[in-house]
């Protein structure tokens, strides 16, 4: 990795990683966190990052000089090791990938984080318990922030006499998204929230068809947050209670209606994700889009699953520059003359999963409709489809005059990996203005064009 080469910067302090991608292996964290002969004291992950894997038997390991760090990690067991790695962080925030269950005791044997400050937990598909929260806060006694976004199903945890007695004094802000499953046929909602200390406001969404509650704190401070589709029918007009959030995916089994009068209330939205089966609309629920307040001026990065109705979305989102889509949802919008009208002059970066019909596809057509277009992504990933015609394409593409970075991600032929290494060789002695580059490696070829 080109980080092993980032050595003696001694003003380089801070730094970002962006959509990395691949197969970490359980040493990169390790890795990263040391880099630049540990002079790093802030490391963040963003969102598109792959989750990581943390373990190490080596009790010795320390990266001291971490302050702040936010990362993904595959489970909740990665928990211990974490913890012992950076033993003088200051600012915390970690998203946790689907496990089988949650476990804390690898934590047991951990010294507490005593500098500790701020920390962020989210974890959507996960059942946490209150004894997991309490392993946690035993380890973190000097918190001032605490943000909880989790599933439960422990009554619990929902329950604020029971909670609060379990938070360190030291605590000045806490921040709570809960969605709490519930087996009985019927929770008083005006009792739940009873048992709330008022310097502790909460809201309460009750779902009775689908037997779950959503918990959370009033306003919810925070930047990134994971939320189910039908949240939208319970936003009233003038909502503000997440002004804050610059990060949203919205999930789930519903109407795309439903992501549109939830997306009404974020107008500070950076990035949007949108992994949403979709319901046929009725006609008459189709007519609820005119009255409403879709204001997205600071949204860069859109990723959509599955076929979606995009023109709302796009015309109010002038500032768009990243587009993610699935093929399905690729084939309405390139044949959607409005659609075009609006992203021909703004999309920088576009990338197409879930390919299929790829000899169909035609990359010097997409080039000519998205003029701009500098970062170009197609994933064939979990198919057995070959994608050497795609490589072809790529290859002519190199001619003309110019410079963009394709990714194909899939399988190649044997033929096509001894054409790759061919083509590398008789262009080995190129003109002194051009720049051309190429790797494949994890299923993954790239093309610096």
């Amino acid at each position: 990795m080109f980080l092993n080469e980032i050595r003696g910067l001694k003003h380089l302090v801070k730094l970002v990683i962006k959509r990395l991608t691949g197969k970490g292996s359980s040493g990169l964290v390790k890795s990263i966190l040391t880099a630049n002969n540990d002079r790093l004291k802030s490391i963040l992950f963003d969102h598109d990052s792959i989750f990581l894997s943390l373990n190490t038997n080596d009790e010795n390991i320390r990266c001291s000089n971490i302050e702040e760090l936010t990362l993904n990690l595959i489970d909740c067991d990665m928990l211990g090791n974490l913890f012992k790695l950076i033993p003088n962080v200051r600012r915390l925030k970690i998203n946790f990938g689907q496990s089988p269950g949650v476990s804390t005791t690898t934590l047991m044997n951990v010294s507490p984080l005593i500098q500790l400050k701020d920390f962020e937990l989210h974890s959507n598909g996960m059942f946490w318990e209150l004894s997991n929260i309490i392993d946690i806060l035993c380890k973190t006694p000097s918190l001032h922030r605490l943000t909880l976004d989790l599933y439960t199903d422990d009554e619990r945890l929902v329950n604020g006499q029971n909670f609060i007695i379990v938070l360190p004094s030291s605590l000045v802000e806490i921040q709570l998204f809960i969605l709490y499953y519930f087996s009985e046929l019927h929770i008083e909602t005006d009792s739940l929230l009873a048992t709330w200390p008022k310097h502790i406001p909460i809201s309460c969404w009750l779902n009775e068809p689908h037997q779950y509650a959503i918990i959370h704190t009033i306003p919810y401070n925070v930047l990134s947050i994971s939320i189910l589709t039908t949240i939208g029918r319970h936003m009233l007009p003038g909502w503000k209670y997440m002004q804050s959030v610059e990060y949203l995916r919205i999930y789930g089994e519903s109407f795309f209606i439903d992501v549109l009068m939830t997306v009404q209330h974020f107008h500070r939205l950076r990035q949007l994700k949108i992994n949403v089966e979709h319901y046929s609309e009725e006609s008459t629920m189709m007519q609820l889009i005119e009255p409403m307040n879709l204001h997205l001026p600071r949204l860069k990065h859109l990723q959509v699953e599955g076929k979606c109705k995009l023109f709302y979305l796009l015309k109010a989102a002038p500032n768009l520059s990243d587009l993610s889509i699935d093929f399905d949802c690729f084939n309405v919008l390139i044949d959607s003359e409005s659609i075009y009208q609006i992203l021909q002059q703004k999309i920088v970066c576009l990338e197409i999963f879930r390919l299929r019909d790829i000899h169909t596809l035609r990359l010097d057509a997409i080039l000519k409709r998205f003029t701009h277009i500098r970062h170009l992504v197609l994933s064939v990933k979990y198919s057995t489809a070959l994608i050497d015609s795609l490589i072809s394409q790529a290859l002519d593409m190199w001619k003309e005059d110019k410079q963009i970075y394709v990714c194909i991600e899939g399988l190649l032929s044997d033929e096509a990996k001894k054409i790759l290494r061919k083509w590398s060789i008789d262009h080995s002695h190129t003109q002194i203005n051009d720049v051309f580059a190429v790797d494949y490696q994890n299923e993954r070829i790239h093309f610096w064009l």
